[in-house]
């Protein structure tokens, strides 16, 4: 994955996540609705870095394309699972 710039959608969407976009993304929030992260080169730190402000995320399916293991509907649902353990 090639180094680019992502933010974060500060509004969740219907299905509870708030997702994850590069720069690039046409799905990317306004202004007023986005969380820099920065540049990021694989998805297993974009997460970590967007895991620092909501539990529930997701990569982008458009801008996001999953080429590691780490970004599989498992490694997400411990990701989750862990913070809420850490929250209690």
């Amino acid at each position: 994955m090639e180094e680019r710039f992502y933010y974060l959608n500060r509004e969740p969407s219907k299905d509870g996540f708030r997702y994850v976009h590069a720069y690039e993304c046409e799905l990317k929030p306004a202004p007023l609705y986005q969380i820099k992260l920065g540049f990021f080169r694989n998805s297993q730190e974009i997460l970590k870095e967007a895991h620092k402000y909501y539990a529930k995320v997701a990569l982008c399916q458009d801008c996001c394309p999953i080429k590691d293991e780490v970004t599989t509907h498992a490694f997400l649902y411990h990701q989750n699972k862990q913070l809420k353990s850490s929250l209690n």
